[in-house]
């Protein structure tokens, strides 16, 4: 779960339906990428940084955090 991402997604009020927008996808895609069942490209998490966070660190948005085996962002 990107619980970073999900924090300054509700501070902010973007949906997920905002998110899939600015990734080129589907609203169920983007759940599914911050629900941790499938993970952002690295383009994805540019992206999002870029048009909606640009106050915010790629590194701190997407952070999995030291417990987490699932999500984050797919290099290459």
């Amino acid at each position: 779960m990107m619980k970073n991402l999900q924090m300054a997604m509700n501070t902010k009020n973007i949906s997920a339906r905002a998110l899939a927008q600015v990734m080129g996808a589907t609203e169920k895609t983007a759940r599914n990428k911050l629900e941790g069942i499938t993970e952002f490209t690295f383009g994805e998490a540019l992206a999002i940084a870029e048009n909606l966070f640009p106050e915010y660190d790629l590194r701190y948005l997407f952070d999995r955090g030291i417990n987490e085996k699932k999500g984050g962002v797919t290099y290459g």
